[in-house]
């Protein structure tokens, strides 16, 4: 029997030793339950949330591990959509210790390349000389050591190498763009201010816009409330055409953006949010779900 999400509070979420020895439907429900307050249907999903978390546990392909590698989905997309969209790399390590300082320009931005969101220990550097190594090595070394398969059981994550990337520092006042794909068809557009802090991170409550293909806003929103004021991006033509291309044959993806002087794919997002996001109205949850088609069982 499943516990109110008020009941089970904060204290039991923090025994990470119970939760990471559950089976992943276990856990998958009970963190639905305590995100959303709603008991999971996973025999008939509906909604975008509940179709999510069927994913998570039925549709395992190999090639989803290579797409969620931060640095694997860089070889993987090149091919595809070209280099000219991939941010290039500087090297790459197994161990912070290691990284050769001395290679690096004075800009850079290290990060792992098993986590998501702002679980990737990233640090923005605009001048390495002035950069706390030490603090650095310590955010990215402790980053390497999880596996943040565990914190949804987002398949995906389970089995990345962890390594540390430097990449090429791309630049300030970016807008991120995130295209939502339904069956290898993009429909969404969510367009985010890009305000990441000096630390990697971002605000809670960043503002966001959702329009469709044609850059029309849409009648919803999510827990990041409309700026309302967001520009047709320059390279919308190319970013659906990239998007469509890698999103074909996978149920859903979400393709990243990022957007200044120049257009970089940022990542491949399989599951936003967890797939526990607020939609506001609320019946905005099952229309997304509805376009969906649910593929066969591949675990």
């Amino acid at each position: 029997m499943l516990t109110a999400p008020h009941a089970m509070g904060n204290a039991w979420m923090k025994r990470s030793f119970i939760y990471r020895h559950m089976s992943d439907e276990r856990a998958i429900r009970l963190r639905y339950r305590y995100y959303t307050g709603e008991s999971l249907n996973l025999d008939n999903p509906v909604s975008f949330n509940e179709k999510m978390q069927w994913l998570k546990l039925h549709d395992r392909r190999h090639i989803y591990t290579t797409m969620a590698d931060k640095y694997e989905a860089k070889r993987f997309a090149a091919p595809i959509i070209g280099e000219q969209y991939i941010v290039p790399n500087y090297g790459v390590w197994e161990d912070a210790k290691d990284i050769d300082w001395d290679s690096l320009p004075k800009q850079v931005v290290l990060k792992t390349n098993h986590g998501y969101g702002g679980l990737t220990g990233m640090v923005i550097c605009k001048d390495i000389s002035n950069l706390d190594k030490k603090e650095a090595i310590k955010r990215l070394n402790a980053a390497l050591k999880r596996n943040y398969f565990y914190t949804g059981r987002e398949w995906p994550y389970k089995n990345i190498k962890p390594l540390i990337l430097a990449e090429k520092y791309i630049g300030e006042n970016l807008m991120d763009f995130r295209v939502y794909c339904f069956n290898g068809e993009p429909k969404l557009i969510y367009a985010y201010q890009n305000v990441a802090q000096e630390d990697g991170t971002k605000p809670e409550l960043s503002s966001c816009d959702i329009f469709d293909c044609n850059w029309n806003p849409m009648p919803f929103h999510q827990k990041a409330m409309p700026c309302g004021n967001v520009a047709r991006p320059l390279h919308l033509n190319e970013m659906l055409e990239i998007s469509a291309k890698l999103s074909k044959d996978v149920p859903f993806l979400r393709v990243d953006f990022y957007e200044g002087e120049q257009l970089y794919l940022g990542e491949l997002t399989f599951y936003p949010g967890g797939g526990m996001s607020s939609y506001c109205p609320s019946e905005w949850n099952d229309i997304l779900g509805s376009w969906i088609t649910l593929p066969e069982k591949t675990e």
